[in-house]
């Protein structure tokens, strides 16, 4: 098989739940508002996003213990964003070990022209062990004003972003996977 087939039935894993209702998730200073029907990847919707200040937290999760992380570990986190409007600045994704000192924080910048989705990603090899890792969008402080669209948080161990795999409220085994016929 092609490897774009393979992936739906060897070792791909979603590790954060609710990687589509952003509701689950905290926010700082920041409105989302759930936006139902088709998207452009695919029909479960995304949330818009507004924020009138930077330094803001847009969605974050905290994963305990699973996954846990070992010395030497690579993680990749990725998400899709949508630029509606924009003023100034950029936002972050960040993944992180969830205490102080080894990070690794990415910047894409919205401009006010471009309104596809794109994928924004961030791969580290993190140098210590720990059992909390930590994914999150920010508004960077320069930030005056952010409306856009989020959607399909995705954290896979590992250096790829893989093909995007759902989640809503737990994270996929093999046997939600397609089965062949």
């Amino acid at each position: 098989r092609p490897q774009e087939t393979l992936r739906d039935f060897i070792g791909i894993q979603n590790l954060l739940p609710f990687s589509e209702d952003l509701s689950e998730w905290s926010a700082d200073g920041i409105t989302a508002t759930a936006i139902a029907g088709a998207n452009a990847l695919n029909d479960d919707g995304f949330y818009r996003v507004t924020a009138s200040a930077g330094s803001k937290t847009i969605t974050e999760t905290t994963e305990t213990n699973t996954p846990a992380i070992a010395a030497g570990d690579v993680f990749t986190a990725s998400v899709y964003v949508k630029n509606v409007s924009v003023a100034g600045g950029v936002v972050k994704l960040q993944l992180t070990r969830d205490a102080g000192g080894d990070y690794e924080q990415a910047e894409v910048t919205l401009n006010n022209t471009t309104d596809e989705w794109q994928r924004f990603t961030v791969t580290h090899t993190f140098a210590q062990a720990h059992t909390r890792l930590r994914v999150r969008l920010l508004t960077s402080s320069a930030l005056s004003s952010l409306s856009a669209d989020v959607f399909g948080f995705q954290l896979n161990k590992g250096g790829d972003a893989e093909a995007y795999i759902k989640t809503s409220g737990s994270t996929i085994t093999e046997l939600d996977r397609p089965q062949e016929t």
